[in-house]
């Protein structure tokens, strides 16, 4: 009793060695390779100033987006689009909008001063015969300059002088490369004493002007509305307008369609006697439909051959006995590997007794509720006395 557990433990113990040298194997043998899916990328160079509206015809057809990578100057106002066949996309708006808006009833007149001390720092001023306080607009941040009654009137605290100049730089006030500044300025004279209650407030008009913290900017794969493409388009077009300064495109990225890795369903052990096949297209599946390409680990005792997704495995005539080996399948980008399968070749032995019936056992695996009967044909052939008398062949079904 005790050497039967014994072996049994030795079995086990040589079983894990097996499987542990196997990996082993793998990882020296099998360089990893991304899993998954990857997308196709590439880039094409243009090396271009626009100064103008100009279209540029794209050598590329079935892409699923497209990204630009540009430098634009100071004050430039423009956009790029990308065309296809029935599609219009907007990849870039650096149009500026409308600055400036009419106030009813605006009685005051002013200027608006912009002066670029550098690439980095904007002065902004304003100038008017008349008034108490002006609100300065950076984006969405709202500040006062002037008298605390007139800037009251807005909800906002005095941050200067009404007649200071407004200092921008990047990060001031939530400035960013560009801005958007408005100002208006207020006149406002009145008294809260009820015995002496009277009030003279007047408006002016709303001013904009862009503020651009920097002399070139740097715009990388920007792709606004060509993210996401129908690719099923055979020509694209790329469309610059200009509408002031400078546009610099220096390349563009685009996207092909994703290849998805092939996969490996979980692949029985086989237990055969001289040569077994085996469909692998039961167990290996691609998304892509792409061509496939199929290895598996050598081991001693066993070779397999493969024709398309079919396996051929044969035993050397002089072997017996458990193999250890995978299967690994790639689309020339991307690789799955199989689980470890136990070849279990044993020597074939039939006993036939005359009179009786001949009974062959053949071990199947069940997965998902389904058993697997994968052999070839089998010829049985009766002789006696050498004399041929009965050939048959059989076929193995399965439910």
């Amino acid at each position: 009793m005790r050497r039967k557990n014994r072996s049994k433990y030795r079995e086990i113990v040589l079983s894990i060695l097996i499987v542990g040298a196997l990996l082993a194997v793998s990882v020296s043998l099998f360089k990893p390779s991304i899993t998954g899916f990857i997308v196709l990328q590439e880039s094409n160079s243009i090396e271009m100033e626009f100064t103008s509206d100009e279209s540029i015809a794209l050598p590329i057809k079935d892409i699923t987006a497209l990204y630009i990578n540009s430098y634009i100057s100071n004050n430039f106002s423009g956009e790029v689009f990308l065309n296809d066949e029935n599609r219009r996309y907007k990849i870039l708006d650096y149009s500026i909008p409308e600055l400036n808006e009419e106030v009813e009833n605006s009685s005051i007149e002013f200027e608006l001063n912009y002066n670029k001390i550098s690439s980095e720092v904007a002065e902004l001023s304003v100038a008017a015969e008349q008034y108490s306080c002006v609100e300065w607009k950076i984006n969405d941040e709202s500040l006062c300059y002037g008298e605390n009654s007139c800037c009251s009137l807005l909800n906002l605290e005095s941050s200067g002088e009404k007649n200071e100049s407004l200092y921008l730089n990047k990060g001031k006030y939530n400035a960013q490369d560009r801005n958007i500044v408005k100002a208006q300025v207020i006149y406002a004279n009145y008294s809260l004493d009820i015995d002496n209650a009277y009030s003279e407030i007047s408006y002016s008009d709303i001013k904009g002007i862009v503020v651009d913290i920097f002399d070139k900017l740097s715009l990388s794969n920007i792709c606004g509305e060509a993210c996401n493409l129908n690719q099923n388009a055979n020509a694209y077009t790329l469309e610059i307008k200009v509408y002031s300064g400078s546009l610099f495109l220096e390349n563009y990225t685009y996207q092909l369609s994703p290849n998805n890795a092939p996969e490996f369903k979980e692949v029985p052990n086989i237990t055969f006697s001289g040569s077994y096949t085996l469909d692998l297209s039961k167990y290996i599946t691609d998304k892509d439909n792409n061509e496939l390409n199929i290895d598996y680990l050598h081991v001693n005792g066993i070779s397999i051959e493969f024709d398309g997704l079919t396996a051929v495995i044969k035993a050397d005539s002089n072997f017996t006995g458990k193999a250890y080996t995978f299967f690994t399948v790639n689309d020339s980008l991307l690789s799955a590997t199989s689980n470890i399968i136990e070849l279990d070749v044993v020597e074939f032995k039939p006993k036939v007794v005359v009179g009786e019936a001949v009974r062959w056992v053949k071990k199947a695996s069940v997965i998902d509720n389904k058993v697997l009967l994968e052999h070839e044909p089998i010829n049985v052939t009766v002789k006696v006395d050498d004399e041929e008398i009965l050939m048959m062949r059989r076929y193995l079904t399965g439910m």
